[in-house]
């Protein structure tokens, strides 16, 4: 076991950085005092290793990569900043001066530099006083054990140590995307900050979904993140719609039947999603003559008492007025309500990418979410309950190039920026007949909660599952502008 002297020499070794560097650290400030929040949300302070004995115990407790990671974070949040005798300086719950000279007390400050400063700038150094928190965090005071409470590294909200398999809301992110380097990197961290224990990460809590509460005037207006838009249940996360599987109760609580003859056995055809009290999203083509009213908050058709479902009467539905092109391009339309919906745990809007930064990104490569009440297979039955289904969003070429080889490419804008490609090329899942007009769903974080956004409606395709041949979905982020102009006309 490596006693004290050894410790500091060996993170000497591992944290040392050349002093020519230090003008790097000069951009940024922290407080006079040198105070610092954990990674665990506790108040500490920015001061030498030498002085903190907690760290020092890390390493006579984990490994010495287990420990060299942790400590690593806590440097950062010191700005990775060094003694003018080169010793790291990181964030301390319990620093210990112990009867040392006050020049050991000294450390290298962080002050604003002006742009014109030369690289002889002058900087004076601040005394460290002993001040922190005195209060005891919450969890296991054994090393050994990951803590209770954690800060989530991207966003600073609060999480707890789990495993990763157990956190839903970065499983669920890490299966949308397995080659996200940056998410790696900050899962990398998140262990790194519940002591590198096996696959413990900070996970994010989850917020318990409230009803979104709107005034009677403003019906039309998108709800916001803020105001609760995309919050689901945590669903099954299935991979088996074609080649999927039930879903949980709640867990798509947008999802809406777009129903027709309502003297009808079969009355639903089509799906959509609510976007608003008042408005449902869904595809152009399933804007039918006899189309009548909208289901929602229903989950299984088989029966009438698992959910208190509601039906509403259409009194106006408006597709794109370019739509009717062979190409089936424009596939999309707003269904008006002929009252207010009142939101509950099983019936709540989806959000729409209306932001600058939603509306640009490259979704390439990301695997979203679908659902529906469709056809389990080509030619077969639908399904009584909802099922879902993870696809992946391929670049529109790949779409061009198969229905080019199947002769269904009929103008050279099919496969435009209007259109979002996706599927599984191996065949077997897939959305199918029925399924028209409901949402293509991707999870995005938003103030450290996972949201859902309608990235694409169901369009079109050619059969269901077929190898090699992805399906068709209109594009959202290319009609906001006249999604946002219906809502105004209501």
């Amino acid at each position: 076991m490596c006693k004290s002297k050894c410790v500091i020499a060996l993170l000497q070794f591992v944290f040392t950085l050349a002093t020519t560097s230090a003008h790097g650290w000069m951009a940024f400030e922290v407080p006079a005092n040198n105070a610092c929040r954990t990674p665990l949300g506790d108040w500490g302070q920015c001061v030498s290793l030498k002085y903190c004995q907690e760290v020092l115990t890390l390493y006579e407790k984990l490994n010495v990569n287990q420990a060299t990671r942790y400590s690593k974070v806590l440097r950062n949040i010191c700005y990775n900043r060094v003694t003018p005798d080169n010793y790291p300086i990181l964030c301390c719950r319990r620093p210990t001066f112990g009867d040392t000279s006050q020049d050991d007390n000294q450390i290298v400050p962080i002050t604003p530099v002006p742009t014109s400063a030369k690289s002889t700038t002058t900087t004076t150094t601040t005394t460290v006083s002993p001040i922190y928190n005195s209060d005891e965090r919450s969890g296991s005071d054994d090393i050994n054990s990951p803590p209770e409470t954690c800060r989530v590294p991207h966003d600073g909200s609060q999480g707890s140590c789990k495993p990763f398999q157990s956190c839903e809301v970065l499983l669920r992110r890490a299966q949308q995307n397995p080659t996200d380097t940056e998410f790696r990197k900050q899962l990398e961290l998140s262990n790194a900050i519940c002591y590198s224990i096996g696959t413990n990460i900070c996970c994010p809590k989850v917020e318990q979904r409230k009803p979104v509460t709107r005034s009677n005037g403003a019906t039309w207006h998108l709800p916001t993140e803020d105001e609760g838009c995309g919050l689901t249940r945590p669903s099954s996360l299935s991979t088996k719609v074609v080649g999927g599987g039930d879903s949980q109760m709640g867990a798509w609580p947008w999802m809406a039947l777009i129903g027709y003859d309502r003297y009808s056995l079969s009355p639903f055809r089509c799906g959509g999603s609510l976007i608003t009290a008042r408005h449902v999203l869904t595809a152009a083509h399933c804007i039918l003559r006899d189309l009548s009213f909208v289901r929602l908050g229903e989950y299984d058709l088989s029966t009438e008492t698992e959910t208190k479902h509601v039906d509403i009467d259409v009194v106006k539905s408006v597709k794109h007025p370019n739509f009717g092109g062979r190409d089936r391009r424009y596939d999309i339309a707003i269904l008006y309500l002929e009252k207010n919906v009142e939101f509950t745990d099983l019936i709540c809007p989806i959000c729409l990418p209306f932001s600058t930064q939603l509306r640009n990104k490259s979704y390439v490569g990301y695997h979203p979410f679908v659902a529906g009440w469709g056809r389990l297979m080509e030619g077969g039955r639908s399904s009584n309950i909802l099922q879902e289904l993870q696809i992946e969003i391929m670049d529109n070429s790949v779409c061009r190039q198969s229905y080019e080889a199947n002769r269904r490419l009929v103008s050279s804008q099919q496969f435009d920026e209007t259109v979002v490609c996706a599927g599984d090329l191996g065949g077997g899942r897939d959305t199918c007949g029925g399924d028209s007009g409901g949402p293509l769903m991707m999870a995005e974080p938003y103030k450290g909660i996972t949201r859902f956004y309608a990235l694409g409606v169901v369009s079109y395709g050619i059969g269901c599952g077929r190898i090699g041949i992805p399906g068709v979905y209109t594009s959202t982020r290319s009609y906001m502008d006249w999604i946002l102009e219906c809502l105004a006309e209501t």
